[in-house]
């Protein structure tokens, strides 16, 4: 199920938000251009819809600062708007969006639009992760990357988990899984971001081993597997690994 971030208070956001999740994607709305960075760094959505109308809410300086913003200014952006005349559509372009509909909309054109942009964030992200791990495979073979959260060490290279200096046997997606929420420690990341980056372009219909694969980390990891100290649910958003006192 892919994400779509909807940032708007017009009378066609109701109509454009029941438009998506009747066909299949999950909305997260946001009313007000001061938590929209934030809603958008918690959330990592798979496309982003601006709502290019209302004079006290900037969605052309909303834009800009995803566009300024390290890890989102690759985020597909959609800008709805009533404003048809080409200098505000060459203004919403220049502004970093990737497409502009004009309201009122096609509801099969909005739909074909979106699809598109989620295809171009699968790619992004899929290109991203193979240029990571190509770096990972140049590294010197002696000197593996160690990630490190308290009494936990994963040897990346060496595929080991360890915890107050004991092994423990974590294989597979598992250990996928729980290096890449060491790599975004205090990023709360989504079940449909986490599916598509242990299972890639097929990731569809695999969210619900997300969850899984999450108990048995913590049935291996924590003290109280029911209390978890390490890996953090956040209800309605997704998982992360917090930051340890200390750190930002």
């Amino acid at each position: 199920m892919a994400t779509v971030f909807l940032l708007g208070i017009g009378s066609c956001v109701q109509t454009i938000t029941t438009l998506l999740e009747d066909n299949g994607y999950r909305v997260i709305p946001s009313y007000s251009e001061g938590e929209a960075l934030e809603i958008i760094r918690r959330a990592t959505p798979d496309v982003l819809i601006l709502e290019h109308e209302q004079t006290e809410m900037n969605a052309l300086e909303v834009c800009r600062r995803v566009r300024r913003t390290p890890g989102l200014d690759t985020l597909p952006v959609l800008l709805l708007s009533s404003r048809h005349e080409e200098s505000d559509i060459v203004e919403g372009l220049d502004a970093g969006a990737d497409d502009y509909v004009a309201i009122p909309f096609r509801h099969r054109e909005v739909l074909a639009r979106v699809r598109v942009l989620v295809r171009r964030t699968v790619y992004v992200f899929a290109h991203q992760e193979s240029k990571r791990l190509e770096s990972l495979e140049r590294q010197d073979g002696v000197s593996h990357q160690k990630l490190k959260h308290g009494a936990l060490t994963i040897d990346v290279e060496g595929w080991q988990v360890s915890q107050q200096g004991s092994l423990i046997d974590i294989q597979g997606r598992q250990f996928r899984l729980l290096v890449y929420l060491m790599q975004n420690c205090g990023t709360v990341l989504s079940l449909d971001h986490l599916s598509r980056y242990l299972f890639g372009e097929s990731h569809q219909g695999h969210e619900h081993r997300i969850p899984r694969y999450i108990f048995q980390l913590r049935e291996k990891l924590e003290q109280d597997p029911k209390h978890p100290q390490l890996i953090q649910t956040v209800r309605g958003v997704g998982y992360c690994i917090r930051n340890e006192e200390g750190e930002e």
